[in-house]
């Protein structure tokens, strides 16, 4: 499962309001000037799906959306136009500091999307591993300017000399998450 996926939207998330998206954005206004191509429908989307995300994690949903307002302030601040960050390049204690947030907000993606949660299945060392990846991945896809959004990226996409550290990365992924699915 991609870090910060898209998560599922419950069946009764349709009647949320964009207020929702507002507590992690501030308004559809402000998110526009970071992101000009979102519309509104898109915005109210996401405000559906942070509805859903409230209903399936119930008392936990203020720590995740605590999380993701910072995992969305890091997006904003250090990321490149697809929203990609290079996290081989950030100093290393903001590196340190955006992987233990992504390793925080990760179990709750891994619920909103119905997957295994990694970091109780997985032992210390392989949750570790998987959240490396998982930035190792990012990283690349910053670094080569492929838009992940656009559909899923093929290894033809990116820069030869990337190629080899991607493999790795989406390996090292995919073992990992065979062997989650496994104890499902």
């Amino acid at each position: 499962m991609a870090l910060i996926s898209v998560f599922a939207v419950t069946a009764t998330a349709f009647a949320a309001s964009p207020e929702l998206a507002d507590r992690i954005y501030g308004s559809f206004a402000e998110l526009k000037k970071t992101v000009v191509t979102v519309t509104m429908q898109e915005y109210q989307k996401l405000g559906m799906k942070l509805g859903g995300a409230k209903k399936t994690l119930g008392e936990d949903y203020p720590a995740f959306e605590q999380q993701l307002k910072q995992v969305v302030a890091a997006k904003v601040e250090y990321a490149n136009k697809h929203y990609q960050i290079d996290f081989l390049a950030l100093p290393p204690e903001t590196y340190t500091e955006l992987k233990m947030l992504y390793a925080e907000i990760q179990p709750y993606l891994d619920q909103l999307n119905g997957q295994p949660i990694a970091q109780e299945v997985l032992s210390a060392e392989q949750y570790d591993r998987y959240m490396e990846a998982q930035l190792q991945r990012e990283s690349i896809l910053a670094q080569s300017g492929v838009n992940p959004s656009d559909g899923p990226v093929e290894l033809g996409e990116l820069p030869v000399e990337l190629q080899p550290a991607y493999k790795e990365a989406q390996q090292t992924i995919f073992e990992l998450e065979e062997s989650m699915n496994k104890g499902k």
